[in-house]
C-alpha cells in the first residue's frame, strides 16, 4: 500500500470498525461499560466496551511538537559562531485496538520529516512507522497466581534504556533528551523485536531480542540482533529503581546501536511538588567487530545525568534543572546530541569536530507552562555545553522555545 494512501485507509478502517461495533453493541444484551463520553473522546477513546469479546477498545493518539533554538558559542579554533533553528520536531498519529479479550494491535506513523536544522528539507506525509506491533496479554486469559501480568509483544517497538527513554516524548520535562540518553538508546531506539514483559507486586521485568534492521516498518532478521533487559522496582510510593542493559550480538553491520554493550542504573524520586531522577550509565563502543574501525571512537564510555524539578504552581508552572557529565577512554568516544551543535559541522560554518570528544559537561535550566490540564505545554530552556575534543575546547549556549500538544 502506498504511504500516501495509508492515512485514508486508516481513517476509513477506523470508521468502519466503529460503525460495526455500534451495530453489534445494539444487538448485545450485555451492558456497555460506560464512562464520560466527552472525556474519553478527548483522550482519543473512540470506543470502549470491556464486555465485548470481539473488540473491546478502539483508541487513536496523536502528538504535535514544534520547537525553535538559538545557539551562540566558541568553536574548537576559538572562533565565535551563532545560528538559529526551527523545526516540527514530531507529528505523529496512531491507533490501538484491543480485541479477542487478550490481544492488542498498535500502529503509529510519523507524518513529518523536518531536516531543516541539518540544512535539509521539510516533507509532510507518511514518513515511517513509529510502532507496529501485536501484543498478547496472557494474564487476561488465565489466572496466574505467580504473576500479576504476563505479556508477549512482537513487532516494531521502542527500546527503553535509561530513565529518559522510559518517558514518552509527551512526558519529557526538558526540550531534548540528554546526549547521554541519546547515546545509550542507540542510533535508533525503535526496532523490530520480541519482548516478554512480566509484573509481580512491585517488580516489572522486560526481556527481549531485537533486530538491527532499520526498516521503516517491521524489519527482517538479516542484519544481526541484540539482547535487551530491564527491571523496575517500585521501592515505595516515592522511590523507583530502574536497571536496563543491552548486549550486542556482535556479528555483521551494527545498524541499531553504535556500541557493543551498555548498562544503566536510574533512580526516581517524586513527592508532591518535588522530584528528581538520577541516571548512571556505562558501556563500550566496541571495535571493528561492531563496525567501529576508528580507534579514537572505540573503548569504554561513562556518564551521569541528574534532573531535579519542582512545581512552582501545581500542575501549571514547573521549574526544571539538569546536569550531565560523560567521559570516554578514547579521544572521540562520546558525542553530542544531534541538536543543535553538530549542524554547524555539517554546514562547515564552525569547527566542532562533528560533536565528538572525550569529555562533555552540560547544564540545563527551564520552565514548563501548562495552560490547562493535560499534555499541552509551552517550554523554555537554556542549556550550556562544554566539550573537550582532540582539536580543542567547544562551548556553547543554546536557548530553546518549544510547544507540545498531544491526545
Amino acid at each position: 500500500m502506498a504511504r500516501s494512501s495509508f492515512l485514508a485507509y486508516l481513517s476509513a478502517a477506523t470508521l468502519t470498525v466503529a460503525g460495526e461495533l455500534e451495530f453489534a453493541e445494539s444487538l448485545s444484551s450485555e451492558p456497555q461499560s460506560q464512562g464520560n463520553f466527552w472525556a474519553d473522546l478527548a483522550e482519543g477513546q473512540l470506543y470502549k466496551n470491556k464486555d465485548n469479546p470481539w473488540i473491546s477498545s478502539v483508541k487513536v493518539e496523536g502528538r504535535a511538537h514544534y520547537q525553535a533554538a538559538w545557539v551562540d558559542g566558541n568553536d574548537t579554533d576559538g572562533n565565535g559562531f551563532s545560528g538559529d533553528f526551527e523545526e516540527f520536531r514530531r507529528f505523529r498519529v496512531g491507533t490501538e485496538i484491543d480485541f479477542l479479550t487478550a490481544f492488542e494491535v498498535s500502529v503509529g506513523v510519523n507524518l513529518v520529516d523536518d531536516e531543516r536544522y541539518e540544512d535539509g528539507d521539510l516533507s509532510m506525509g507518511v514518513e515511517d512507522y513509529a510502532n507496529a506491533y501485536l501484543r498478547l496479554s496472557v494474564d487476561k486469559l488465565f489466572d496466574l497466581p505467580f504473576l500479576d501480568e504476563l505479556e508477549f509483544t512482537y513487532g516494531r517497538q521502542k527500546v527503553r534504556v535509561g530513565y529518559e527513554a522510559h518517558r514518552s516524548s509527551n512526558e519529557l520535562i526538558t526540550v531534548e533528551r540528554s546526549a547521554l540518553s541519546n547515546r545509550i538508546r542507540g542510533e535508533g531506539s525503535r526496532r523490530t523485536g520480541f519482548l516478554l514483559g512480566a509484573e509481580k507486586d512491585d517488580f516489572t521485568l522486560n526481556l527481549g531480542v531485537f533486530s538491527h534492521d532499520r526498516s521503516d516498518f517491521v524489519g527482517s532478521w538479516n542484519h544481526g540482533h541484540f539482547y535487551y533487559g530491564s527491571l523496575q522496582w517500585d521501592l515505595s510510593k516515592q522511590w523507583t529503581l530502574l536497571i536496563d542493559g543491552i548486549i550486542n550480538e556482535g556479528q555483521g553491520p551494527d545498524e541499531a546501536l553504535g556500541y557493543d554493550w551498555v548498562t544503566s542504573l536510574s533512580v526516581l524520586y517524586e513527592k508532591k511538588r518535588f522530584g528528581m531522577s538520577f541516571n548512571l550509565a556505562m558501556g563500550d563502543n566496541g571495535d571493528a567487530r561492531n563496525q567501529v574501525f576508528d580507534e579514537d571512537r572505540q573503548g569504554a564510555f561513562y556518564g551521569a545525568v541528574f534532573t531535579p524539578w519542582c512545581w512552582i504552581l501545581e500542575d501549571r508552572l514547573q521549574l526544571v534543572g539538569q546536569a550531565q557529565y560523560q567521559i570516554s577512554d578514547e579521544s572521540e568516544g562520546i558525542r553530542l546530541a544531534d541538536r543543535y551543535l553538530i549542524p554547524f559541522h555539517d554546514a562547515g560554518t564552525a569547527e566542532v569536530n562533528n560533536g565528538r570528544g572525550d569529555e562533555h559537561f552540560s547544564a540545563y535550566l527551564g520552565l514548563n507552562f501548562h495552560p490547562w490540564k493535560g499534555e499541552s505545554r509551552v517550554m523554555v530552556g537554556v542549556q550550556y555545553d562544554d566539550l573537550q575534543t582532540p582539536d580543542g575546547n567547544l562551548d556553547a549556549i543554546t536557548t530553546f522555545l518549544a510547544f507540545r500538544t498531544s491526545f
